[in-house]
């Protein structure tokens, strides 16, 4: 074999090993990112669920505090005071907190790293288990009941007068039965930085918001919100609220508030991963309807969930759904053309919902939804002419299944809606934006209070019809998980 042969394989040689050792490096720095992304996961795990605990066992306040970065001044001060915050927010309801617990769950590819920091979304499940005191109330002396009793009397609403014996004795139930040991969830997403420093995480930023009953990290960058209406919709909502009915009468229908409570808690976490199908416990956002609020990456889409949540708490319970012929944004309807699951979305520029796995145009361009569906006032405006609700300004005379509407101001475009899980003088409620289990409703400012009827009549309009949708409808399956 001459030289020059001999040159070539040595090359050929050289060349190899060379792109081997690179193939090698290179899988080494995936595995290494993969093993960073599990330490952080781990860590933030870790610290959240000693932040929790925390507020019932201050000895380990300092635990999670120093694991804070010395740059993050503002914020650990603030994470110290919202221990305090916590025992005042169950106190004003006259409980007491016996366990606070955390979950948390990455969201998938947020994880980045840049040098010695990181950055990671994630969204954390609060576990309240709390007991409020047993109050000893005579029901038939509450001045609630004594208005409610003299409203039967003084209406010449048919249908209010028809429904008010039974809010009545429901309101004296729930009062009486009222449990003094309860479980209250709060979720919410995470947009956390971490700086690494001898070998080890430190908390740089932690960007959330609890809701405006709760708290706000300081590192919090609030979105513009308004009020959720469909997109490419030119129709108002009307500012005055009316309990007359006009229009064609169909037989009589049924709202079952344990079915739409029922509803509520199954579906009232946000989190759902399609790739492993998991989550932090069985409740998990029914995906047959698009996630108004998938987390801090499209913060407050269209506004948020908090009404197409409680629409399908009520549509679950017996509310018929109506079409509307001259506008698709009349009406109180969703419709995803029985298109099936919808699994990964993001929210783009074009305003409109991309899937990853399936033809983008399939949701984009064929599902639709009322204004009433997803927009808190026109929603109202729906319940109230259609005679399936009352609206009242009486906190007080809420029961189950009704529907709370809340606002700092009440002009506001910007009003939340809720669905109450039991009354009395401490509300309990399941609601989205932020997701809320069985939570004591304190937020102040303005309320209404849609007392939704049991029994109602099928009233239709103009050019309206009833709705029955494919995929979810009569049997009204729910693929949650």
């Amino acid at each position: 074999m001459n030289k020059k042969v001999l040159k070539i394989l040595a090359v050929l040689i050289m060349v190899t090993l060379a792109l081997g050792l690179f193939n090698i490096n290179s899988f080494s720095t995936v595995v290494a990112d993969e093993n960073l992304e599990n330490s952080t996961v781990q860590f933030l795990s870790s610290f959240y669920e000693t932040r929790s605990e925390a507020i019932v066992n201050s000895s380990k306040a300092n635990i999670f505090l120093n694991d804070y970065s010395g740059e993050s001044i503002e914020l650990r001060t603030h994470e110290a005071n919202r221990i305090n915050f916590y025992h005042n927010w169950i106190k004003q309801f006259n409980g007491t907190i016996n366990e606070m617990h955390s979950d948390i769950y990455a969201i998938k590819d947020s994880f980045q790293v840049n040098n010695n920091k990181a950055s990671i979304e994630v969204y954390e499940w609060i576990t309240i288990l709390w007991t409020r005191e047993k109050e000893n109330i005579d029901v038939n002396n509450l001045p609630v009941v004594k208005e409610l009793e003299e409203l039967y009397k003084t209406t010449e609403d048919p249908l209010l007068k028809e429904n008010l014996p039974y809010r009545i004795e429901e309101l004296k139930k729930e009062v009486e039965n009222a449990t003094t040991s309860i479980t209250s969830g709060i979720g919410l997403y995470h947009m956390v930085v971490l700086l690494r420093k001898d070998d080890s995480w430190k908390i740089l930023k932690d960007s959330y918001d609890e809701g405006a009953d709760l708290t706000r990290s300081p590192d919090f960058v609030s979105s513009e919100e308004s009020n959720i209406q469909a997109p490419s919709s030119s129709s108002k909502v009307n500012s005055s609220y009316t309990n007359e009915v006009s229009g064609s009468y169909y037989p009589q229908a049924t709202y079952n508030p344990d079915n739409a409570l029922w509803y509520a808690d199954f579906c009232v976490d946000h989190y759902f991963d399609s790739i492993t199908k998991s989550g932090h416990h069985d409740n998990y956002y029914n995906r047959n309807y698009i996630d108004f609020n998938p987390g801090l990456s499209y913060p407050n889409a269209y506004g948020g969930d908090c009404a197409n949540y409680v629409s399908q708490g009520l549509y679950y319970a017996g509310s018929r759904m109506v079409k509307d012929a001259s506008s698709y944004s009349n009406g109180w309807y969703y419709d995803n053309k029985g298109t099936g699951i919808y699994n990964k979305y993001q929210y783009n520029s074009n305003y409109t919902w991309l899937d990853d796995e399936k033809d983008a145009n399939i949701y984009s361009n064929s599902w639709s939804w009322s204004n009433s569906w997803v927009g808190v006032g026109s929603l109202r405006n729906f319940l109230t002419s259609h005679s399936r609700g009352y609206e009242s300004s009486n906190l007080s005379s809420a029961i189950k299944g009704d529907v709370l509407e809340n606002a700092s101001d009440p002009n506001s475009a910007n009003w939340h809606t809720m669905i109450v899980y039991s009354g009395g003088s401490t509300l309990l409620v399941d609601g989205h934006n932020n997701d809320r289990y069985h939570c004591p409703m304190s937020l102040g400012g303005y309320y209404k209070v849609i007392q939704m009827y049991s029994s109602y009549p099928l009233v239709l309009s103009g050019s309206e019809d009833f709705f029955y949708p494919m995929n979810f409808g009569i049997v009204r399956d729910i693929d949650c998980n």
